[in-house]
This record gives C-alpha cells, structure tokens and sequence, in this order.
C-alpha cells in the first residue's frame, strides 16, 4: 500500500465548496469517485484546505492510501480521462505514510484579485471589479492586519474558540488593471481572508473609516466590511517546511526543480 499525494487545481464557480456534502456537487466528492474507480474501493482523501463555493484552486493538496502500483505520471493520465473539465490532477508524488496535507507543517498562499475596471465576458467569475479603489489607502490599510493577531473577528463565526490567533504575511502587487492582494500563514480562519478583503476594500473606498481593519481586530465587528465575493479568491500555494516531496508533472520542462 502507497500514500499519494496529488496537487488539484478546480474552477470553483461549479462546486458547492471543496468538501463532501451530501446531494452536492463539491470538488472532494468529484475527487474521491475518480479514484475509487480506479482502486475499486471507495476512498477518502485527505486535503490541505476546506474552499469554499465559488472559491478557485491553483493548488489544493490532497492524499490518499492506494493499493495500486501505478508510476506517478500514469496517475495524471488516468485521473485526466476521469476527471471533469473544471478539475485537474496537476502534479503527483508518493510520500510517507506520515504525510498529511493538513497536519504537516507548511504554509498557504491566497491571493485576490481586484481589478480597477470592469471585467471581460471571460473574467467575470475570477476577480472583482471595485469601483474608485483608492490603492495607496489600501497598502497603508494593510498594515493593520500585517503580523500576529488575533483575527477571531474576521472568522465567519466570531465566536470565541480556541487558537485564533494567526501570523498573516500580506503583500499588494499591481498589474495593469489588476490589483492583486496576497496572504500567507500557517493557518487561516473560516472566511478570514474574504472577510478581511471586504474590510479592506471598504476602506480603499470611503465607505468605511482609515484604520477600521486595526478597530475589527480589538473587537468592533461594526466596522467590518462585507466579505468579498468568492470568486476573486485563488488558493495559490501549500509550501511544506520539513519534507521534501519530488512532485512529477505530465509534462516537464527542463527548469522544473520539483518544488
């Protein structure tokens, strides 16, 4: 028996969310009847992220115990003739059986993209158009939320819970229409980055106060923005600090590392 590990890119606008819910169609149901076709089992994957509906993937990192000896490129194979067109098996690897997408040490990378003009017929779904985005007001909001806090006021639920204190590292990057807001950590709460681009971009806008983001944080959820639409949210990266794992792709190019 093997642990494998795939990395999942999926267009999020036709799932209910990336976990299994009953009667819906989600990413880690898709996932786990494609592989149980192949293992003549049913299966249940491990992953590294819950999206939620509408949410996008570059790369969701999943698991799961096989008990076929298949070389790592056929998997790709494989799931591409399984798999619907919104979903891909980008990248594939074993790993050791102490693996765990989740559990192992690592950080995530979203990104958001909010864009300064309105959205062609092919972008609708992946970004957000945000009228009178003031960008300077935006790098100067983004430092209150920068650094370690607690950001159960910027969770979903907002009710009290254990460990909600988080490291968040944001950055902002401006490509043409495009500004793109990033955001790393070790963990992040239900709904935190959508609820803080809500917040951010509410600023960026006038409707809400200079320093709103810093007054959320001490506990004043009436200055919280409204989250924002999920479409312009992108897993982007999972990096794993202590192991190293030899993904393969199905096409590689000479300056592929492996990382």
């Amino acid at each position: 028996m093997h642990k494998v590990a795939f990395v999942v890119q999926y267009d999020g606008r036709g799932f209910h969310g990336f976990q299994y819910q009953p009667n819906m169609r989600t990413v880690q149901g898709v996932l786990e009847q494609a592989i149980s076709r192949v293992e003549n089992k049913d299966i249940r994957i491990e992953y590294a992220s819950r999206t939620d509906t509408g949410v996008h993937a570059y790369y969701q990192v999943v698991s799961f115990y096989s008990n076929r000896n298949i070389e790592p490129r056929k998997w790709l194979q494989i799931m591409r003739g399984l798999l619907p067109e919104d979903v891909m098996v980008w990248k594939v690897a074993y790993v050791p059986d102490s693996f765990h997408p989740q559990r192992t040490p690592h950080e995530k990378e979203y990104i958001y993209r909010l864009s300064r003009c309105p959205l062609s017929v092919f972008d609708r779904g992946y970004g957000w158009w945000v009228r009178h985005l003031n960008v300077d007001v935006l790098r100067r909001e983004i430092e209150y939320v920068q650094g370690t806090h607690d950001f159960v006021y910027f969770s979903k639920t907002g009710a009290p819970r254990q460990n909600t204190i988080r490291t968040l590292h944001v950055s902002l990057t401006e490509a043409g229409k495009y500004v793109i807001l990033s955001f790393r950590s070790s963990g992040f709460l239900y709904g935190m980055v959508r609820l803080i681009v809500g917040t951010l971009v509410e600023v960026a806008t006038g409707r809400l106060p200079q320093g709103a983001s810093g007054k959320v944080l001490e506990g004043d959820i009436s200055l919280r923005g409204k989250s924002a639409p999920a479409g312009g949210l992108f897993l982007k990266e999972i990096r794993y600090n202590k192991i190293d794992i030899k993904w393969q792709e199905e096409c590689e190019s000479d300056e592929d590392d492996n990382t």
